[in-house]
């Protein structure tokens, strides 16, 4: 094992009694992405931040790293290399550092569900394609929830609403709408704004896995998985130890996520807008 294997490189430090402030690997206390100063954070909730950005880094660092070498010069290379990205890598630290700014204008956070869930491909799956049975078998559990209102309604490449009437290309019914809003309406704004962040994260492909996902009707696996056969056309259990790093990966950024949602269930006054 080579001397930085271990190497924590955010770290934090106790202001008080159960907060903590958390430091980046030059010193400095790190900001949202607006340029605030972050909260401090209970000690559980700095846990979570800090094991997820540091795995970050650790996975920037492993793939710089070689045997042949000098273990302080890659150590520096790595160093200078890490300059904010590993924090909007965490959907943890995107989730706080989001709600930091509704909560100094003290807003609202609505999902469009009735607009976006015309192009959601999880109602519309290419199922004409050799891969429409991967798209089937990892949308599984999501498709299962609304039993027999779910229904294919093929591709959608129409560019708005309007266009869709005049494409003449079916909607998504009102039935299924309602049973996502319904959903939608049961979540505090910590799981919207996690919503959110995974819609756009996973390049808008559906806005209604995320919301089974933080409804906790999915699993962290099954939202990697849709998001990789319905983008990819690819079955991630099928993939041998080295590919599945990669999802493995995201799964990781995922379950931290999770955690800090079940600190916001469990009203730790430490996370911004954790009593709206």
């Amino acid at each position: 094992m080579n001397q930085f294997e271990n190497m924590e490189f955010y770290t934090r430090n106790e202001s008080g009694e159960n907060a903590f402030e958390i430091y980046n690997p030059i010193g400095e206390q790190i900001t949202n992405h607006n340029g605030r100063p972050y909260p401090l954070l209970s000690d559980q909730c700095s846990k979570i931040l800090l094991a997820d950005i540091n795995q970050i880094c650790k996975q920037y660092y492993k793939s710089n790293y070689t045997k042949d070498e000098n273990d302080e010069t890659v150590f520096n290379i790595v160093l200078a290399s890490i300059s904010g990205e590993e924090l909007r890598v965490s959907f943890a630290y995107c989730l706080i550092s989001t709600l930091m700014e509704y909560a100094s204008n003290d807003a609202e956070m609505e999902l469009d569900v009735e607009q976006l869930i015309q192009w959601d491909r999880l109602f519309r799956l290419n199922i004409e394609e050799n891969g429409g049975d991967i798209e089937l078998t990892a949308t599984s559990n999501s498709r299962s929830y609304f039993k027999d209102k779910w229904k294919n309604y093929g591709l959608n490449y129409s560019d708005s609403i309007e266009q869709m009437a005049e494409n003449e290309v079916e909607m998504v019914s009102d039935e299924v709408v309602k049973e996502v809003v319904k959903l939608t309406s049961t979540l505090h704004i910590s799981q919207k704004a996690a919503v959110n962040i995974l819609y756009h994260f996973f390049e808008n492909f559906s806005i209604t896995i995320p919301i089974l996902w933080a409804c906790e009707i999915i699993s962290n696996k099954d939202l990697v998985a849709s998001n990789w056969a319905l983008q990819y056309g690819v079955d991630i259990e099928s993939f041998d130890e080295e590919q599945m790093k990669e999802p493995l990966y995201l799964i990781e950024r995922l379950q931290a996520l999770k955690l800090i949602l079940e600190y916001y269930q469990m009203k730790d006054q430490s996370l911004p807008c954790v009593n709206y």
